[in-house]
């Protein structure tokens, strides 16, 4: 398990407590154990009595261990209280005396109760007449059902009443049983709980006598990976669990990824459009895995490190790409990429080649509809190295500086080679047709040596009677038969 650096033993009142600070809201047992046994190891506390005993976990196979049972020794467990409030306001509309039901209504035009997240159990303070209650319903944003007024000098809202409300927060404790005595002698139970301020503690207790690894099952609950969606109603902010968990996925990256890091996960789920915040460092070997490019699109900025990062199933918009990426079965459009490997991509709009590293292009294809010489993708060369295997669909390249090797094999498709090409050389081969050969005035050298239907005519129409004409061949039965068809149709040269 691990040490926590959110629990602070309070020892100079009776029974002392231990308090884990806000925003946590859960406490593992055997984190709580860890935890407490490294702060009575600390110098300061070495004077003051031991804090807990702890028993259980003994291993019965299979995953399966003896529940854990922690005992506090004059020790209470105390979540951090939740002292601000909610919402202050003013009533806007008396409420008169209780209903037959005994509840009031409290009525602030000026509120949002909605937004402030007011929940049945919120505390509520009615400063004016000095009456206390708490929360049933949320009617709408501007109204409340509350339980009738209690202890105050007429208990009920007048008009301009101040109040204050105060929502309260469900902590738990999990994985084992927590129990406490006091110091006496002989020593007595007591409450393991000290109550706090806006806070509601859910004590899980274990009646078997055994309980599977809960690190285990938590582990098992992320699927692999850690998923974030923002844009979901159950996502959360933080990095306790269940946060990244597809139930409730985190709502930001930092958080996403903090997780991912904690588990030792590099896989990161990414549900619906995103961008990525600046100067995000993606370069740990993370797999992003979206819903599928017509599902997931991802904008990632110039400021991100993405070396080594690997994406699948999304579309990657305007964004920047650095170095020995892996990129499989997205939409790519308006990027700028480097050095890595790009498989079964759809490619859209210019592409910016950045970088000396290679660039591995196999089987990707234009996403442009239409057949003509301008419906292609583009991709500004630069200093790049590049080897293009299996594209299908057009395709047109740019501004290539360098001397670096460039090759590019085609299923099917037509090649544009821009005049503003100026360095080196390009291979093209494949089933292929260069569009623009005749009229292109570009200084790098072209090595065309992709076929189609024009070039095999070509070929067999301007090969030489003398080399194509062994005994047997087409060849030799062609130019054999000559001299029979120029008599049939009366030709006298040939």
């Amino acid at each position: 398990m691990a040490d926590r650096e959110d629990i602070v033993v309070v020892q100079d009142v009776s029974p002392r407590y231990a308090e884990i600070a806000a925003p946590s809201t859960e406490i593992i047992m055997q984190d709580y154990v860890d935890t407490l046994r490294s702060l009575e190891d600390d110098f300061q506390n070495m004077s003051y009595p031991y804090l807990l005993d702890a028993s259980g976990k003994e291993d019965l196979g299979g995953g399966v261990l003896v529940a854990i049972t922690v005992e506090e020794q004059n020790l209470q467990l105390a979540f951090q209280p939740r002292f601000t409030p909610a919402e202050t306001g003013s009533a806007t509309s008396a409420s008169g005396p209780p209903d037959q039901r005994n509840r009031q209504t409290l009525t602030d035009t000026n509120a949002d109760f909605v937004a402030a997240n007011v929940a049945p159990g919120s505390y509520l303070v009615n400063w004016t007449d000095r009456s206390v209650s708490d929360v049933l319903r949320v009617i709408s944003a501007t109204q409340l059902e509350v339980r009738a007024l209690q202890n105050g000098t007429d208990n009920d809202f007048d008009i301009s009443d101040d109040y204050t409300i105060w929502n309260v927060v469900q902590v738990r404790t999990s994985g084992g049983n927590l129990v406490a005595i006091d110091d006496g002698a002989p020593a007595s139970i007591i409450s393991p709980i000290l109550p706090t301020w806006g806070t509601q503690v859910i004590l899980t207790t274990s009646s078997s006598a055994t309980i599977q690894e809960l690190s285990e099952i938590r582990f098992s609950a992320y699927g692999g990976g850690v998923t974030i969606d923002p844009a979901r109603p159950t996502a959360i902010s933080g990095t306790d669990y269940p946060a990244g968990t597809l139930a409730a996925p985190s709502d930001n990256w930092p958080d996403a990824l903090a997780i991912a890091d904690s588990l030792g996960l590099t896989k990161i789920f990414v549900h619906a459009s995103q961008t990525v915040p600046a100067s995000t460092d993606l370069s740990k070997n993370y797999w992003i895995i979206g819903e599928g490019a017509t599902v997931t699109s991802l904008v990632i900025p110039d400021s991100a490190n993405t070396d080594s990062l690997r994406v699948q199933d999304v579309t990657l918009l305007n964004g920047f790409l650095d170095n020995a990426n892996l990129i499989e079965r997205c939409v790519i459009q308006d990027m700028e990429i480097g050095a890595g490997f790009y498989f079964e991509c759809s490619f859209i709009g210019t592409q910016n080649m950045i970088g000396t590293g290679q660039l591995n292009i196999y089987q990707c294809y234009s996403g442009v509809a239409g057949g003509g010489p301008t419906q292609t993708p583009e991709f500004n060369v630069n200093d790049a190295i590049v080897a293009g295997r299996g594209w299908t669909g057009g395709v047109e390249f740019l501004q290539k500086t360098s001397t670096a090797a460039f090759s590019w094999d085609m299923t099917s498709g037509r090649v544009q080679v821009n005049d503003n090409n100026t360095t080196g050389s390009m291979t093209l081969r494949g089933s292929g047709v260069w569009d623009n050969e005749a009229t292109y005035a570009g200084t790098t050298t072209v090595d065309d040596q992709m076929t189609n239907t024009t070039s095999i005519a070509a070929a067999v129409w301007n090969a030489l009677t003398v080399t194509y004409n062994a005994a047997g061949s087409f060849g030799e039965f062609v130019q054999g038969k000559l001299l029979t068809l120029a008599k049939f149709l009366g030709l006298k040269d040939l």
